[in-house]
């Protein structure tokens, strides 16, 4: 997160996209790992406006119908 934000010093916003299984634990985990991270001698934002949704849920490939056209 500390080389993104050295990317993107400007960038406050960040998005969490959860999959469906995804604990509450491990998500409130990676949301305090976004916004901020501690070093030896300070406390350094990274991105504190987080945002949370849910994250595509991955389809197949199309049906095939079994006809040759």
């Amino acid at each position: 997160m500390q080389e993104l934000k050295a990317r993107f010093p400007d960038k406050a916003e960040a998005t969490i996209l959860a999959e469906p299984d995804t604990s509450y634990d491990v998500l409130v985990q990676t949301m305090d790992a976004v916004r901020a991270a501690r070093t030896s001698r300070s406390h350094v934002d990274l991105f504190p406006e987080i945002s949370i949704g849910d994250a595509p849920v991955a389809t197949g490939a199309p049906a095939r119908s079994g006809r040759a056209s």
